[in-house]
């Protein structure tokens, strides 16, 4: 989709640091490991991350394996997707929760 729409983008491995992203997007074969949702939680402090599928979810695929993570209302209605945008954890996004 990035390639069609023709915006850049790097494709990270496991070990590479996000702090010089404004953006991270996770497939949805990305597993999220105890290290991986640290990361995240770390990142979302200022970056936000679109995650497909169970990308989210724990290894196990029992539940969110970041806190901050909210679910959005239209995805109480139909499929299920996150709102994980740092703003909207802090109350200061427009989508609704």
């Amino acid at each position: 989709m990035l390639l069609e729409l023709h915006q850049p983008f790097l494709m990270l491995d496991e070990q590479a640091a996000w702090d010089a992203f404004d953006l991270v997007v996770l497939p949805d074969t990305y597993v999220m490991t105890p290290a991986n949702a640290a990361k995240a939680e770390k990142f979302l402090a200022g970056g936000a991350i679109i995650a497909a599928g169970t990308a989210l979810l724990d290894e196990k695929h029992e539940k969110f394996a970041i806190d901050r993570v909210r679910r959005s209302s239209a995805a109480r209605r139909t499929t299920p997707t996150t709102c994980c945008h740092a703003a909207h954890a802090e109350s200061r996004c427009s989508r609704p929760s």
